[in-house]
């Protein structure tokens, strides 16, 4: 049999599933964010880079000759500071890795603008930024981004911003930092956000700036700063951007939602319509309710439908039962009733001119067939009550039993014999029968081999783990090969005039069955030999 997944792993997968799509569009829309901030900050950085270098070039030229004499003012009060690279290189490439990530850094809250100067300015280094303000302004043009030059006491002396020149700028965080060395990137609130911001146009709407600061070096000595910053693009306007990747994306998740559609209909939806059929078609009892339903989907639906194409082969068993059962019963009680009718009809018209001799005799057949129906309905009942008869936990000893077996077939006539396998004979034997539904067994199969007209009877006890064999033979004409199969069907008797009604052994299987045991015909030397088998 072809294994077949559990509804709950369906919907397990089905759940997961529904699950992971939104949570993998928001890692994916938080890392493409992160991938802007990262491809801002390599533009700004290289920005920064630029005027870094150009600055010093511009710085050396006008200082002359070195730092040697009238350069002391580049120093600070104190010892000098060193850069702190950010990378371990002893060769002469010393990159600044492009790192920034939004689940660890922190966005800063906005600064105020320039404020005072602070410290005194050297002329070499005013020259020197004069020299390169006219280029931040004219490349902010074109990168949009801010950019701004500082000495070691934080005084701007170039900027995008013409008006920031002269101010002072070292309350900044990031100014602070980069003057002591550091290479720093941070990312910033912005102080004003535009109300509408089109995907299509130059303004960025995101709300942060991307802010990098590296310190100026000059003999290895920090003499100044560079910042620069840029507005990342939004993610909306990434989306837009790049909206063939993204469509793409999304027609995948849609592929993904319609598979899961596919994957519901073909494991669950068709297998329960079809199952729905099947259960339509029991209930009208139709033909093919008897077969599983083919392609079930899943274990539970597969097993459903195996219970139901059960159930709907046992009503139709049983429907059959009932036919043939009613045909029989109808063809036991015709006889009979059929001679009361003309009896009671003959003494209707000659009850007066009949002789004695004649009524008495008519009237003995009355009585011969009212006690046939009699023990018909007896039958009936009983095996009424062995048909629907289930195993209670009833216990009983066998060894008890044949013993009363033995007193019963003395006042039949039958000398009961019994032998047992092994083991102490007078030793209980249990069995999980109950004691009423064995004696009745017994009876029945004691009661048929006297009617036959045997002498003796042979019990063998067979004890066994799981069950008992009884072995009960007679010594009577035994069954002829052409009835034996037909000993256990409902009304079929050779004793019909002797009063045998043909249910005995019928009752006796219907409900040895019951109890989980069986009784079959076997072989044997003489006469009939049945073998009875009891759970332990």
């Amino acid at each position: 049999m072809r294994a077949r997944p559990r509804l709950r792993t369906i919907l397990l997968w089905v759940n997961l599933i529904v699950l992971l799509m939104p949570l993998v569009a928001v890692v994916a829309l938080r890392l493409y964010e992160t991938e802007l901030i990262r491809r801002t900050e390599a533009e700004v950085l290289s920005q920064a880079a630029l005027i870094k270098a150009s600055y010093e070039h511009a710085l050396r030229e006008e200082l002359g000759e070195g730092l040697g004499s009238g350069s002391a003012v580049l120093e600070r009060d104190g010892p000098s500071v060193e850069a702190k690279w950010p990378t371990n290189v002893e060769d002469r490439f010393r990159p600044v890795p492009i790192d920034m990530d939004l689940r660890r850094d922190e966005v800063s809250a906005p600064v105020k603008g320039p404020q005072p100067p602070g410290g005194p300015v050297h002329p070499a280094t005013l020259r020197a930024g004069a020299r390169l303000e006219p280029v931040l302004v004219e490349a902010q043009k074109m990168t949009m981004s801010g950019m701004r030059v500082v000495d070691l006491h934080g005084n701007v002396l170039a900027s995008s911003q013409e008006k920031e020149r002269g101010l002072s700028v070292a309350h900044h965080e990031d100014v602070t930092r980069a003057l002591g060395g550091e290479f720093v990137k941070i990312l910033r609130a912005r102080a004003v956000l535009p109300n509408k911001v089109p995907l299509t146009g130059l303004a960025r709407g995101a709300h942060m700036q991307v802010v990098v600061s590296i310190p100026v070096m000059m003999d290895g000595r920090v003499v100044g700063a560079v910042s620069a910053w840029r507005t990342p693009i939004s993610v909306m306007r990434g989306v837009y951007e790049n909206r063939n990747i993204f469509g793409t994306v999304s027609a995948l998740f849609l592929l993904g939602v319609l598979a899961i559609t596919a994957l519901t209909s073909v494991y669950i939806g068709r297998p329960i319509r079809r199952l729905m059929a099947q259960t339509e078609r029991v209930a009208d009892g139709g033909e093919g309710t008897t077969d599983a339903i083919a392609k079930p989907g899943t274990y539970e639906v597969q097993k459903l439908s195996e219970g139901v194409a059960k159930m709907a082969e046992t009503l139709q068993s049983r429907a059959e039962y009932i036919r043939t059962f009613a045909t029989n019963v109808s063809h036991e009680f015709k006889t009979p009733l059929t001679t009361i009718r003309g009896t009671v009809e003959l003494f209707q018209d000659h009850m007066e001119r009949m002789p004695a001799e004649k009524r008495a005799e008519f009237l003995a057949i009355l009585d011969a067939d009212a006690q046939r129906l009699e023990r018909l309905v007896g039958r009936l009942l009983e095996l009424a009550r062995a048909d629907v008869l289930r195993p209670d936990g009833a216990r009983c000893d066998l060894v008890e039993l044949l013993d009363e077996l033995v007193e019963d077939g003395s006042q039949a006539g039958v000398d009961v014999v019994v032998e047992s396998t092994g083991g102490d004979a007078n030793a209980p034997i249990w069995a999980q029968i109950s004691e009423d539904a064995l004696r009745s067994v017994f009876s029945n199969l004691l009661g048929n081999a006297a009617q036959h007209g045997a002498t003796e009877l042979r019990v063998e006890l067979r004890s066994g783990v799981d069950g008992v064999e009884i072995i009960i033979a007679d010594d009577g004409p035994g069954i002829s090969p052409a009835n034996a199969p037909k000993i256990f069907d409902e009304f079929f008797t050779t004793r019909r005039d002797t009063g045998g009604t043909g249910l005995g052994l019928s009752i006796v299987r219907t409900m040895l069955r019951g109890h989980g045991g069986d009784i079959e015909l076997v072989d044997g030397s003489r006469g009939a030999v049945f073998s009875v088998r009891v759970p332990r």
